[in-house]
C-alpha cells in the first residue's frame, strides 16, 4: 500500500470524520464504504488515459483504525502507471496535500498528530 499515514490521539470516529470533511473541502468526491473507510476521488479516469500526465486521476482509499490510545489514517492512493512519471508525480503530490491538509485539521481541532509518514 502506497500512500500516507497519519496516527493521532482523537478517537476513530471523530478522525474519521475530520479526514472526510477535509476530503470534501478539496473537492474530492467521497464514496462511504463502511463506518471508518471511505474513497475520494478526484480526476476524470477516461480523461487522464488519453491526456496521460496533463490530467491527474486520484481515487484513495482512507481508512481509520483504533488502536488502545491512538487513532491510525491510512491514505492509500493509486498509481495511474499510464499517465507516465509526471502523471504519477502528481497523484503523489496530491496525497501529500490531503495528508498534510488532515494532519492541519487534526491540530486545529485541539488534537495532537503523534506520528506522519509516507507508506511506499
Amino acid at each position: 500500500m502506497a500512500g500516507h499515514k497519519i496516527v493521532t490521539n482523537l478517537d476513530a470516529t471523530a478522525a474519521f470524520q475530520l479526514a472526510r470533511k477535509v476530503a470534501r473541502d478539496l473537492h474530492f468526491r467521497i464514496t462511504r464504504r463502511d463506518d471508518l473507510s471511505f474513497s475520494a476521488e478526484k480526476g476524470n479516469l477516461g480523461l487522464s488515459i488519453f491526456v496521460g500526465a496533463f490530467v491527474a486521476y486520484c481515487n484513495f482509499q482512507i481508512t481509520v483504525e483504533e488502536r488502545r490510545d491512538e487513532t491510525a489514517i491510512f491514505i492509500e492512493r493509486n498509481s495511474p502507471w499510464w499517465t507516465g512519471v509526471i502523471g504519477v508525480s502528481r497523484v503523489k503530490s496530491r496525497v501529500k496535500d490531503l495528508a498534510a491538509a488532515i494532519a492541519d485539521a487534526i491540530e486545529d481541532e485541539g488534537g495532537k498528530v503523534l506520528d506522519e509518514k509516507e507508506i511506499k
